[in-house]
């Protein structure tokens, strides 16, 4: 008998053992990366469940909505932004963007809101202080100092505030904001009248007409008209107090119909005096 031959190995092929671990080795990643993926699917699903169970959690709940600093804006205008409702979870709810939404109110200067376990939300607001009351066609509106009309008004409610007619569109809204040109204006002038409250309560200037030409302040109760112009309102308005002293002084100031103040350093007077002008005036200047 002939025995069999062995097969010889072929010096040049590769161990299975090493192909296999080779193999391995290469399907590694891929096998990490499944494992991953599935680990973040049970995880998620974990996640999802107990995110549903706090939901139904009565301490993650709205319970009470506290608003503090609240003058002229309504309870239920800063409820109805929030867009908050009584059991809500808190967990849906980001306070900074319930915040910005209350920012939008044009009453509301600033605002922040927190959040007072269990169940408990604080909106603390300041309101916009009134610079003037403006007046667009029929319509009073209280401005603040950064020019935003915020709130109706009426002239009899809002006694201590100059009044500017003339300035704004008959179809004045809420929201609506003066030019900064005209704003720098207003400005000035409700600075100076503030600063000449001792001798000329805001009672006494009915009302600060804008026009062309600038302003012109309607005084007591006859309605002198007294044009200030566009500029340099406090040096104009103390002079006012001047020309009112000597006036009083010479009992004169029944007999007065208007003053003219945008001059430089001068002033002219209107009405039938028994002798010269108490101030006299020359050729009027540009402003």
């Amino acid at each position: 008998m002939t025995k069999s031959r062995k097969k010889k190995r072929n010096k040049y092929q590769e161990n299975r053992i090493k192909v296999l671990k080779k193999r391995i080795r290469k399907s590694l990643p891929i096998m990490a990366i499944f494992a991953g993926f599935c680990l973040i699917l049970f995880l998620s699903a974990g996640l999802s469940r107990l995110y549903y169970a706090l939901q139904d959690m009565p301490w993650l709940k709205v319970e009470e909505i506290e608003i503090a600093g609240l003058k002229k804006v309504e309870r239920t205008r800063v409820l109805d932004t929030m867009g908050v409702s009584r059991g809500e979870c808190i967990l849906n709810l980001r306070m900074g963007l319930i915040a910005d939404r209350i920012k939008q109110i044009p009453a509301v200067k600033s605002a922040s809101v927190r959040l007072d376990m269990p169940g408990r939300i604080v909106v603390e607001i300041v309101e916009a202080e009134p610079l003037a009351l403006m007046k667009g066609g029929e319509s009073y509106y209280l401005m603040d100092e950064n020019g935003t009309l915020f709130d109706r008004s009426l002239p009899e409610t809002s006694r201590n505030l100059p009044i500017i007619t003339g300035m704004c569109s008959p179809r004045l809204k809420e929201g609506d904001t003066i030019p900064g040109h005209n704003l720098s204006r207003v400005k000035e002038l409700v600075s100076a009248l503030n600063e000449s409250r001792s001798w000329l309560p805001p009672s006494s200037v009915g009302e600060c007409k804008w026009s062309l030409s600038g302003f012109t302040l309607v005084l007591g109760e006859r309605g002198v008209p007294v044009e200030v112009g566009q500029e340099s309102f406090f040096k104009k308005i103390a002079r006012l107090k001047q020309i009112i002293a000597t006036l009083d002084e010479r009992r004169w100031t029944e007999l007065v119909t208007s003053i003219d103040l945008d001059y430089s350093g001068k002033a002219y007077l209107g009405g039938t005096f028994p002798g010269p002008k108490p101030v006299a005036g020359q050729e009027k200047q540009s402003s």
